[in-house]
């Protein structure tokens, strides 16, 4: 099978049940924000990977942990069916533990902070953005059809990556820039 299939030529794309959808569809556009998320993701690992050397500790992100979790929400997106209520449980406690872990060695936040110097930092303050924009979108695509339990976890989620780029720049002895 080809990776061109010319449905796109004329703004359609194949659904996971094999309907035809426009490509600016609220489901099609939901998951692309998703898939934007898992992309940002992915650079932000590779990105603490290339500079675990110049930490003071192995920095606990679980990044990794995470894109698994944008394409269980992609699949339950694809798969939504309105009338049933459809719903997807997502660990938003694993989230808020780790936050908190990161919250017990970080210095007390005194304002608004500039996000950090390092690639790792500014990745991961890239992700915590790009999160923050797929969450206002969805609620205009989808709004409360989307599961409670998924609405909490990307919303617990950019909390997570703020969390996580704090940790990125105290470990790497960044000076966080209160504005």
């Amino acid at each position: 099978m080809s990776i061109y299939t010319k449905k796109g030529d004329d703004f359609y794309t194949r659904a996971s049940d094999g309907s035809l959808l426009k490509k600016d569809d609220k489901l099609i556009c939901a998951t692309g924000l998703i898939d934007e998320m898992a992309a940002s993701l992915a650079f932000a690992i590779s990105m603490l990977k290339s500079e675990e050397e110049k930490y003071s500790a192995k920095p606990p992100f679980y990044v990794g942990d995470l894109v698994g979790d944008l394409k269980k929400i992609i699949k339950h997106i694809c798969a939504m069916d309105f009338a049933s209520g459809a719903n997807e449980t997502m660990d938003v406690g694993f989230l808020e533990e780790k936050i908190d872990s990161f919250e017990k060695v970080l210095p007390k936040l005194d304002g608004f902070l500039m996000p950090g110097e390092s690639p790792g930092a500014a990745s991961l303050n890239l992700c915590r953005v790009d999160v923050r924009r797929c969450e206002r979108e969805l609620i205009s695509l989808l709004g409360e059809r989307l599961s409670k339990s998924i609405r909490q976890y990307i919303n617990r989620l950019s909390d997570y990556l703020f969390c996580a780029m704090r940790l990125a720049m105290y470990l790497r002895d960044e000076r966080e820039i209160s504005i």
